[in-house]
């Protein structure tokens, strides 16, 4: 009797514990679930409250920012009614003293002529040179026409006062020659002398330039002829022959269709002068829309 009381009540006390430590793991299945969401969310809720706070702080960043720009653009300082304008900056103006480009012209004269002149000044009226080798002569094969050749092998030579066996200070000064271009008018404003060193030195020192819109016989007189440059052509005594000689520029506005050129003086007494090539200049704007 004692015995089956025992084993009742054991059995009992049993189903009892085992009863209750199902509902414990329960609970503590429970209990672990919301300290899981509850650690969850005090990790989320931080972040998205600094998230938000970020976002806020960076907006009102940039609409200060903003805001700062569009000040600064309109404004205009503005103190007891006085507006003061902004600064500006200006570009400084910069003056061009470049010199202008110039253009070789083509010496094409009226039937080919050009007539050799001696003892004729600035002015004066032209006295024509023949072909020999006598005062006021050129020799034939150094004849006018070569100075408007481009070939600086080629010379125009004439004795002037003196000739193949008389010399004297003054020979070679006072001749040249003078010419009409075929084509009708051109505005000279520079010239230049080519010498060849093959020569004895009887280059130019110093030249004078005449422009006229006459032509043929009235082109002897004086009248008609009208000053563009007189002075230097660039050479000294040791200048560097066989080559063209520095470019003499002159102001000149007018269009002339025939031109005179003399030789004033030259750099070694010699029997007479002597040189290659006579090339005269105009503007490149000028070449370009037409003289004429």
């Amino acid at each position: 009797m004692n015995t089956n009381s025992t084993v009742q009540t054991t059995t009992v006390q049993y189903k009892i514990s085992c009863f209750h430590n199902r509902k414990k793991k329960i609970q503590c299945m429970i209990l672990s679930i919301f300290l899981g969401m509850f650690i969850l969310i005090g990790i989320i809720v931080p972040v998205i409250i600094v998230g938000k706070f970020s976002e806020i702080t960076v907006q009102s960043t940039f609409m200060t920012t903003r805001t700062m720009e569009l000040s600064t653009t309109k404004q205009t300082s503005t103190t007891r009614g006085i507006i003061t304008p902004q600064p500006t900056t200006t570009k400084p103006t910069i003056l061009s003293t470049t010199t202008p480009k110039r253009v070789l012209i083509p010496l094409y004269t009226v039937n080919g002529s050009i007539m050799g002149i001696y003892n004729t000044t600035i002015g004066g009226n032209s006295l024509p040179s023949t072909p020999g080798f006598e005062t006021g002569q050129y020799p034939p094969k150094l004849k006018p026409h070569n100075v408007c050749d481009g070939d600086i092998s080629t010379k125009y030579q004439n004795f002037g006062h003196c000739s193949v066996t008389f010399m004297n200070g003054t020979c070679g000064s006072g001749t040249g020659l003078y010419f009409e271009l075929e084509r009708s008018t051109m505005i000279v404003t520079a010239l230049r002398i080519c010498v060849d060193k093959k020569r004895p030195p009887r280059e130019p020192k110093t030249v004078s330039l005449e422009g006229s819109n006459l032509s043929r016989g009235a082109l002897t007189f004086g009248t008609s002829w009208t000053l563009l440059y007189n002075g230097a052509t660039g050479f000294t005594s040791d200048y560097l022959r066989d080559e063209c000689g520095p470019l003499q520029s002159f102001s000149n506005s007018v269009p002339y269709k025939s031109y005179r050129f003399l030789v004033s003086s030259t750099n070694i007494n010699t029997d007479s002068t002597e040189y290659s090539d006579l090339e005269l200049y105009e503007d490149e704007l000028l070449h370009t829309n037409g003289s004429s």
